[in-house]
């Protein structure tokens, strides 16, 4: 699997290409209940990078279910994220979806690692387990850079703003601690004049569709500074 992503389609046969990736989702969907909650991880990255991850449903369903049965705290809160990130992108539809979501996201709030490291959850040193650059750049979202060691808090940045897209969301966070999410970034890429012009297509975007979850889902409404800011950049995207 790791291999086809790798090697992409460009140049290669189509039938060949199909017919490997069919092979890869058959044994992935057959040996789900086998496999530990990093091999699923591996698989759903690679078929998601393969930009095949909603034409074999059975196997990313597998997948899935093998990491809600895993137990809780199998994956750094990051790849959480990214995998829920693959998803949205490819509007995949799951019924393991929600259930591991709602229980697993909700350990990527900010200020979350020190109690994970108190309490031996993996996740809690997310920084030291690399990573392979921005997930704008990496098909649909598996492979982000994680945070700079000594950073703490949101910086208004791509990354911030799928975090905070994943737990308005898809989290089972109380809206309190939500409100805090939306407060902590709203207020960090406010204080950036560069945030918003520095966003990317994908964090601009997760960056809209927060502003529209904020009062719904954490109980306080949007700036209007900040509505304005993304607006604007939207438009500059879209000169036609």
């Amino acid at each position: 699997a790791r291999r086809l992503a790798r090697q992409g389609s460009v140049g290669q046969d189509p039938f060949e290409i199909e017919k490997a990736w069919s092979a890869v989702a058959f044994q992935a969907q057959g040996l789900a209940d086998e496999l530990s909650a990093k091999e699923a991880y591996e698989l759903l990255r690679s078929l998601s990078a393969g930009g095949v991850l909603t034409k074999y449903e059975g196997a990313c369903s597998a997948l899935l279910g093998t990491l809600r049965k895993r137990g809780e705290g199998q994956l750094k809160p990051r790849k959480v994220i990214n995998i829920w990130a693959a998803l949205d992108r490819a509007d995949a539809q799951a019924s393991e979806v929600d259930a591991f979501f709602l229980r697993e996201l909700p350990r990527a709030l900010p200020g979350s690692a020190s109690s994970s490291a108190s309490s031996g959850v993996p996740g809690a040193h997310e920084a030291s387990d690399g990573g392979g650059g921005d997930d704008d750049e990496k098909g649909e979202g598996i492979g982000e850079q994680p945070a700079a060691a000594g950073r703490s808090g949101p910086r208004g940045t791509g990354k911030d703003w799928r975090r905070t897209l994943a737990l308005l969301e898809a989290s089972g966070c109380p809206q309190l601690e939500l409100r805090e999410v939306w407060v902590g970034i709203e207020v960090a890429t406010l204080a950036d004049s560069a945030a918003v012009k520095s966003l990317s297509i994908n964090g601009l975007v997760a960056a809209l569709r927060s502003a529209a979850l904020a009062s719904g889902r954490a109980g306080t409404p949007p700036s209007p500074e900040l509505v304005q800011r993304l607006c604007r950049r939207a438009t500059a995207q879209a000169r036609w």
